[in-house]
C-alpha cells in the first residue's frame, strides 16, 4: 500500500453563512506549483479516481480520520481546473462540535488552512530537478 501524503495550503475565504456553516467561495485545496516539500500535485492528478472521493467528500481537522468528531463537514462541490483543485466547504456547526465550530470560526477571519490528504499512485522527476523534486500525476484524494 501507498503512503499518505499531506500537502498544506493557505487561501483567503471572503464569504460566509454562519447559519448554515457554507463558505461561498471555491478555495483552493491544491495548486499546480512547486510546494514547501519540492513537489508538484498537478491538477489532473485528481481526474482519475475523484469519484471516490465525491462519494464521501468529508473535511476532517487535522488530517485526523480516526475519530468522527473530527469530521467538520464535507465539501459540497469540487472543481478540477487547470491550475488546481478547489472545493466549496460546508462546515458541521451549532451541533456540538467545537471542531467544526473552531474550523467554521477561523475560516470567517481567513485563518483557516485547507490541506489535501492523498494516496499517490504515480509521480514522475521532472526534467528539470531545479523545478521540483517530484511531480505527482495520480493520486486518490482522502
Amino acid at each position: 500500500m501507498a503512503n499518505i501524503v499531506r500537502k498544506t495550503l493557505r487561501a483567503e475565504v471572503k464569504g460566509f453563512n454562519p447559519d448554515t456553516g457554507e463558505v461561498d467561495v471555491f478555495i483552493p485545496l491544491s495548486r499546480d506549483t512547486v510546494d514547501r516539500d519540492e513537489e508538484i500535485l498537478l491538477p489532473s492528478a485528481f481526474t482519475k479516481r475523484i469519484k471516490t472521493y465525491q462519494s464521501r467528500p468529508v473535511l476532517v481537522s487535522s488530517h485526523d480520520y480516526k475519530q468522527l468528531v473530527n469530521q467538520i463537514g464535507e465539501f459540497t462541490e469540487l472543481r478540477i481546473a487547470e491550475d488546481g483543485l478547489y472545493g466549496k466547504p460546508k462546515y458541521y456547526i451549532n451541533r456540538g462540535n467545537q471542531e467544526a465550530d473552531w474550523g467554521f470560526f477561523l475560516a470567517s477571519i481567513g485563518m483557516a488552512s485547507y490541506s489535501v490528504g492523498f494516496i499517490p499512485f504515480e509521480s514522475e522527476e521532472p526534467k528539470d530537478k531545479s523545478m521540483a523534486r517530484r511531480i505527482y500525476t495520480d493520486v486518490e484524494l482522502l
